[in-house]
């Protein structure tokens, strides 16, 4: 982990009952400002959310607004449908984050699709690009699931930043022809989610464990088990962020939290975790049982 590289809260819990582990369900107003209390107060200094985040964005807002000296950096998504006229799907979704956020500017944008790069023959990036250029919006880029989409995006000169996903149990993204296109961009922020794989990687259910992995799941059980400390949920936590740490190529690692106390709790292992990287990623590299790409993505997880 380079000094710049952040935490940052990843807000979609805020705003949706989501979470393959998450018991809480959506939290109330208060349960959701009590989250931005702590994030604020553990010096975490940028929010991820998106128009698809169910109430994040208004929730965000009015928090904000109630804190004007708050300095907090905003990075949303467009609304994933584009419909049939994608420039003006585009605008509107821009603007109705700034109002729900209150913020003029917004710090960085992301397309929710990669597909949406190339939308109407590239009219939609091309309408986010007139909006940086009128200094509405900081960085621009897209959110995406695949090593193939990030080197595709990656061949955009105006994507600015990308968000994808990455953990001890994932290797997708470090190939050698990925890793060669995210050092030929350096001037791109890089944010990892999915660190935790939803939580699935916290608090190993043999029942999800199952329904996720089937066959290969007492491999992953056991993986995890093996983590440095993965005897305990701390332990673990602290593991899985050693990771993100070991990779100098990161600039921020996106985690959500359904309470104020897991919040405290992220912060506190993540301040940890640089000491135990370098075991974390020696163990990984001999460890790391070799699963199907279909079943790291949470989109093909049954739901039964």
């Amino acid at each position: 982990m380079t000094p710049e590289t952040e935490l940052v809260l990843g807000a979609v819990q805020i705003g949706l009952d989501y979470g393959a582990t998450n018991t809480h369900g959506r939290p109330d107003d208060a349960a959701a400002n009590a989250i931005l209390d702590a994030a604020l107060a553990e010096g975490i200094a940028t929010i991820d959310t998106a128009r698809a985040y169910g109430e994040s964005e208004v929730r965000i807002g009015r928090f904000l607004s109630a804190r004007p000296k708050a300095d907090l950096r905003i990075v949303t998504k467009i609304a994933p449908d584009l419909g049939d006229d994608p420039v003006e799907a585009t605008r509107a979704s821009l603007e109705t984050s700034r109002e729900a956020l209150g913020r003029e500017r917004l710090d960085a944008v992301l397309f929710h699709r990669p597909a949406h790069l190339t939308t109407g023959g590239g009219a939609a990036l091309d309408a986010l690009t007139d909006e940086r250029e009128a200094g509405r919006v900081g960085r621009i880029g897209v959110s995406l699931s695949e090593p193939e989409e990030l080197e595709a995006a990656l061949a955009f000169s105006a994507v600015g930043q990308v968000q994808f996903p990455f953990n001890a149990l994932d290797g997708r993204f470090e190939g050698e022809r990925t890793q060669a296109a995210i050092a030929a961009r350096p001037d791109v922020v890089f944010h990892l989610r999915s660190a935790f794989l939803q939580g699935v990687l916290l608090a190993p259910d043999p029942r999800i464990l199952t329904r996720i992995f089937g066959a290969e799941a007492g491999d992953v059980a056991a993986f995890i088990d093996g983590l440095p400390g993965g005897e305990t949920t701390a332990g673990r936590l602290r593991a899985l962020l050693a990771y993100a740490c070991a990779q100098p190529w990161i600039d921020g690692v996106v985690t959500g939290a359904a309470t104020a106390a897991e919040i405290s709790e992220i912060a506190a292992a993540w301040r940890d975790a640089p000491a135990i990287a370098d075991d974390v990623a020696a163990y990984v590299a001999a460890y790391r049982p070799n699963l199907p790409p279909e079943t790291l993505n949470p989109a093909n997880w049954s739901q039964s």
